[in-house]
């Protein structure tokens, strides 16, 4: 993310479709963020997962170790839901994010994603 590390409203955004694969409808979608760069003053990866009029967040607060962020769910069915990811600075970032989409039992369903933003 930003590998230069001069910009500071470098955005990722992403569209994720969750749907019904044959293990049920999606009733939510899950995702973390881990910041696998060293620690830089003040400088975090926050992850946004949006649906309609929802919306729900989460900040990587410890770079540079192998923990993920604790996971966010929205539980927005079946359907096209938005992820942006950024950085609160300047400064090159490497992230690793995990999502999943699931039903009400847990279980994963249809997962498609679509790149439309990374500068």
């Amino acid at each position: 993310m930003d590998a230069a590390g001069n910009s500071a409203t470098f955005t990722g955004m992403a569209r994720i479709t969750c749907f019904n694969d044959g293990n049920g409808n999606a009733a939510y979608l899950a995702a973390r963020v881990r910041d696998n760069s060293p620690p830089g003053n003040n400088l975090y990866i926050n992850v946004q997962l949006i649906k309609g009029t929802q919306a729900i967040s989460i900040t990587d607060r410890v770079p540079g170790d192998a923990n993920y962020s604790d996971s966010i769910t929205l539980n927005g069915g079946n359907g096209v839901y938005t992820v942006l990811l950024n950085k609160t600075g300047p400064g090159a970032r490497s992230f690793d994010l995990e999502w999943h989409c699931m039903s009400i039992n847990h279980d994963h369903t249809g997962t498609e994603i679509l790149v439309d933003q990374f500068q």
